[in-house]
């Protein structure tokens, strides 16, 4: 089965990169009024959000792809409880979704022999901190 999950994946990372040299521009004396900055940034956002859909309605094919997938679903269930603080009992199941979500990636991107950081793995909240229990540093039971 061919990948489809992946080359999708890759272009997502190259938008997320370009959200960050939105973000850095916006600091310079040489950046454009800030309509045309607002218009970039709404379309780059847009397009991130359109492949997010995208890579959600494939079937992951390989373990990378569903490494990939699980990375999105993670961070979009991170962010959607940043935005329920009102709706606690909404919020806690969507942070105990993500929870489970982000101890099984590791061991997904591992086994996979997958960098994250590759399909936007700091976008997502997986540069920024290290893993708590690193698979390859468990102690034996």
């Amino acid at each position: 089965m061919a990948e489809l999950v992946k080359p999708l994946a890759t272009v997502l990372q190259a938008l997320l990169d370009k959200e960050r040299q939105l973000d850095a521009f916006e600091l310079t004396h040489e950046a454009p009024n800030r309509d045309q900055l607002d218009l970039w940034r709404r379309t780059n956002l847009q397009a991130i959000g359109a492949l997010e859909q995208a890579i959600a309605w494939l079937a992951a094919s390989t373990l990378d792809e569903a490494a990939v997938q699980a990375l999105i679903a993670e961070g979009i269930l991170n962010s959607l409880a940043e935005e329920l603080p009102e709706a606690e009992a909404v919020g806690e199941r969507i942070e105990t979704a993500a929870r489970l979500i982000r101890s099984a990636l590791p061991v997904i991107a591992v086994s996979a022999g997958l960098d994250l950081d590759g399909y936007g793995g700091r976008h997502y909240g997986h540069s920024a901190e290290p893993w708590p229990f690193p698979p390859d540093r468990l102690p034996e039971p």
